[in-house]
């Protein structure tokens, strides 16, 4: 609220002072500038143009501080931050975006807890009921109870962390993984955080601050001449081929197989690769899924189904390479289809489920 008032009231400031300058030219001509000359036959003319630019210039900033709402994978700039407030919507007590779920709701029904990060959150998706694990609700139905639990930005230990505190437990565990999950371990082992950008700092950062439409033109044009995806893909390989960052991930992971095994829990794991770059993203990806298949988890590895995709398809824009809305269905339907084959080697959750009896296959 207080930003917002800020920003309006150095919007009135520039919307004045333009009225100051139309005036006070109006005034040097009729009352202080009487000799005819070259220069006065031009001045008003120029006064004109500098008054339509800086009224452009308003009106371009209103248009981008109303109605401009995009992500874009910073999640820091004013368009990101615009999408976030008009779009985001509920956030429940535990707060995730998700309803809140009470006893009533999920007595003596089957449960699915989903967890990870901005990709289970949704980020992008305008509409929660588009998210895979809202769509994977609606095609199980009463029967069971899909619940939420992710935040942007979470690693696996965040996502360890934030289940087994949960009660009751789940019947089932989906486990969202992607390739910036090790990023804890290695910032443990002093590491750092992959390459991002930072915003800059002065007069430059000030004016980004204050303009929403400077904000947007200069974050894509810094993206475009950046191009910092290969700095991130290096970044990951050297933390998946680095023994002590590996090592720490290993445990990460590892806790999740032992908790669901102690906890007769099913744990069904789906691997997101790096959409923009897929085929560099696969050894990563396969590293992880054979790690998780030793130890006794199920697991989807999305890389190879997606190689026919076309890119725009997979993301949600060219600015933000979160899943879109299109991806998300087709893993909520993988899942399903997983579980359904789960169920045919007799999980424990199986007995008696609608939508989920072998026989009917």
């Amino acid at each position: 609220m207080g930003a917002s008032v800020s920003y309006w009231a150095t919007f009135s400031i520039a919307v004045g002072a333009v009225i100051v300058f139309v005036s006070a030219s109006t005034l040097v001509l009729k009352y202080s500038w009487k000799t005819p000359s070259r220069a006065r036959r031009i001045f008003p003319n120029l006064v004109l143009v500098i008054t339509s630019l800086a009224v452009l210039g308003l009106c371009t900033e209103v248009v981008f501080k109303e109605f401009v709402a995009l992500t874009d994978g910073f999640g820091f700039t004013h368009a990101a931050r615009n999408w976030h407030e008009r779009y985001w919507g509920h956030v429940n007590s535990r707060g995730y975006r998700d309803r809140d779920w009470n006893a009533a709701d999920i007595q003596d029904k089957r449960k699915i807890y989903v967890t990870g990060d901005s990709f289970v959150a949704g980020c992008g998706i305008k509409n929660v009921k588009d998210r895979f694990p809202d769509i994977l609700q609606n095609v199980l139905g009463d029967g069971w109870v899909v619940q939420n639990i992710a935040t942007p930005g979470w690693a696996t230990q965040d996502e360890y962390n934030a289940v087994t505190g949960v009660s009751p437990k789940p019947d089932i565990l989906i486990l969202s993984y992607f390739i910036n999950d090790i990023q804890n371990a290695a910032i443990k082992n002093g590491y750092g955080m992959p390459p991002s950008p930072v915003p800059p700092q002065g007069l430059l950062g000030e004016a980004l601050e204050k303009s929403y439409a400077f904000n947007f033109f200069y974050w894509r044009v810094y993206r475009s001449v950046q191009g910092s995806e290969s700095d991130y893909l290096n970044y990951m390989y050297r933390m998946y081929n680095n023994k002590k960052a590996w090592g720490t991930h290993e445990e990460e992971m590892l806790a999740f197989c032992r908790w669901a095994r102690e906890n007769n829990v099913s744990l069904l794991v789906v691997i997101f690769p790096y959409s923009l770059d897929l085929k560099s993203s696969a050894p990563i990806c396969s590293r992880v899924a054979a790690f998780f298949k030793s130890n006794g988890a199920s697991v989807i590895d999305l890389t190879g189904e997606l190689a026919g995709w076309d890119k725009d398809d997979l993301i949600v824009s060219r600015m933000d390479g979160h899943p879109s809305v299109k991806l998300h269905r087709y893993v909520a339907g993988r899942l399903y289809k997983e579980l359904r084959l789960m169920s045919m080697a007799g999980a424990a959750w199986q007995k008696d489920m609608p939508g989920f009896n072998s026989k009917s296959e």
